[in-house]
């Protein structure tokens, strides 16, 4: 995730995010109508974002275990079979990509089921940051320059909080 980089985690800390993983495999399946592989992994994908809606109001000890229970066994299938896919399919293909990036990020992936407090992807935290981005891309060099330091204050704080998260 580009947000680990900027903050320099230590990498027993990075956890990677399944938006990114599901996007990509999205962008695979295009516009197929018909039922093909990246629709196996959309598919667990899909089972695990169930998951988190069922516990989202849940103390973290409660999402913990219920993810060793219910999320783990379908990690572990969408895992499985990226890696029996892997080798089918070579990795400049469609369904090659999302499969290269889903076996670089497993590792990471795995410590969702090891902390009832982790997210399982950070589509809040883009979404928090995303008018400050926007807005530092269209409208920021007309702002004045008071505004326009406060605004860099502003960005650095919140980098700096979901650092820490």
């Amino acid at each position: 995730m580009k947000l680990e980089r900027q903050c320099n985690l230590k990498s027993d800390s990075d956890v990677a995010c399944l938006a990114h993983m599901r996007r990509k495999f999205i962008e695979a399946k295009g516009n197929n109508k018909k039922t093909g592989k990246a629709d196996m992994a959309l598919n667990l994908i899909g089972k695990l974002y169930g998951i988190v809606l069922a516990i989202k109001d849940k103390l973290a000890t409660e999402k913990l275990k219920v993810r060793q229970q219910k999320a783990r066994p379908i990690v572990e299938e969408l895992y499985q079979w990226v890696l029996k896919n892997k080798d089918k399919i070579p990795p400049k293909m469609a369904l090659g990509k999302p499969i290269k990036y889903a076996i670089n990020q497993f590792e990471k992936f795995w410590r969702y089921l090891e902390d009832g407090r982790i997210k399982i992807d950070n589509s809040s935290a883009e979404r928090a940051i995303k008018p400050f981005v926007i807005g530092r891309k269209t409208g920021f060099p007309q702002m004045p320059a008071r505004v326009h330091m406060a605004v860099r204050y502003f960005i650095a704080l919140l980098k700096a909080a979901l650092c820490q998260v």
